[in-house]
């Protein structure tokens, strides 16, 4: 038996926020025996694991990419069948599901089997109506059926007001009585010291990278003219076209590097001055985007860099250091990189922008 049980399909280690949740747990005083539900990804990163004896990660199937179709729809009914039939056995009073891909199990055992369990949604990205429509038909049939959820969930949230306003809007007229936001920060152990700016400057960028969908060609060709800066990138993700695009060039002062797991980023970003953003915006969910990556460098005492079309990423500029600066991607070439740097006030670590509180209404809900 489990009073609590998270659903989230995809692996927990490409979620940073769902792995904070679980630390902002490991160092609570609940008392709770908590489940959570996932699935395995690729062997390129190392599994998330929680040694806290409260915490017992379940994983049915793998997803991710690389996968042949017949394999894909196994792993789905795979880990449908064996989430639902893990809530009829743990008889949860309360589940946190992420996302829609996650909410077919929880709206089961919801209308079946517990009609007085309480619901609790997390949207870690924003799916417009058309993506919807689009996308998945599996996705679709869930959301469809989610929406029977809604009007008496518990706790619903979003990353920020400009997609909670439009998630709002998308569903209406479903009256919502829990609306919440919950901004992806990152933990605040991870507060480092500003310091001086390197000789040469170091700009980083970590996370999956896109040609066809991020400002890579211009910001590489705007750097390899740049001598004084060089520009290192660590990747798990990267896309076809993108690899063709690097094993074509020969930039001298940029590299790419192989991922990092998500507790190895800060000792990683404490080597670097500047911390880059790439979004081109091509859907709603990227305009209206202050990413993980944004106060991940923040914290670690790296300036920001971030295209000025993300719309939400503009609430966070700042000019005093950490700087937060929206450039415009497509006229690089106007920027001197090392003025963008100059005039950095030193001061101790910042504990702005940290997950304990930020996920302190959810958690105060979710275990109370």
């Amino acid at each position: 038996m489990a009073n609590l049980v998270l659903v989230h399909f995809s692996p927990l280690e490409w979620y940073p926020p769902v792995q904070n949740f679980i630390g902002v747990i490991e160092s609570s005083n609940y008392t709770d025996k908590i489940i959570v539900i996932s699935t395995l990804g690729n062997k390129s990163i190392t599994n998330f694991k929680s040694n806290d004896p409260r915490i017992t990660i379940l994983r049915f199937g793998n997803s991710g990419i690389g996968y042949p179709a017949w394999l894909r729809y196994f792993n789905y009914f795979y880990f449908y069948s064996f989430a639902a039939f893990s809530l009829i056995y743990y008889q949860p009073k309360k589940i946190l599901y992420f996302e829609s891909i996650s909410s077919f199990p929880a709206y089961l055992y919801k209308k079946l089997i517990n009609r007085k369990c309480q619901i609790f949604i997390h949207y870690h990205e924003y799916t417009s109506k058309q993506e919807y429509a689009n996308g998945m038909m599996l996705v679709r049939w869930f959301h469809t059926l989610e929406k029977h959820l809604f009007a008496g969930a518990h706790w619903i949230s979003h990353t920020n007001i400009h997609r909670l306003k439009m998630f709002e809007n998308d569903l209406y007229p479903i009256e919502f009585k829990n609306l919440n936001i919950v901004p992806n920060y990152p933990p605040k152990k991870w507060a480092r010291p500003l310091k001086e700016p390197s000789h040469p400057l170091r700009i980083v960028y970590i996370g999956a990278l896109s040609i066809e969908t991020m400002f890579v060609e211009e910001f590489t060709s705007w750097v390899s003219n740049n001598r004084g800066v060089c520009f290192d990138i660590y990747t798990y993700n990267l896309s076809k076209g993108t690899a063709d695009f690097f094993s074509n060039s020969n930039f001298e002062n940029i590299t790419i590097n192989n991922g990092v797991s998500y507790n190895e980023i800060p000792q990683i970003l404490e080597k670097y001055d500047v911390g880059v953003i790439l979004y081109k915006g091509h859907i709603p969910n990227y305009i209206y985007n202050a990413p993980n990556k944004l106060f991940e460098y923040f914290i670690c005492g790296l300036d920001v860099w971030f295209p000025d079309l993300m719309v939400t990423a503009m609430d966070y500029v700042r000019t005093d250091s950490p700087k937060v600066v929206g450039l415009k991607f497509d006229r690089l070439h106007q920027y001197n990189p090392i003025e963008l740097v100059k005039e950095k006030i030193l001061s101790s670590a910042s504990v702005q922008y940290v997950c304990e509180d930020a996920l302190l209404p959810l958690t105060d809900k979710f275990f109370c």
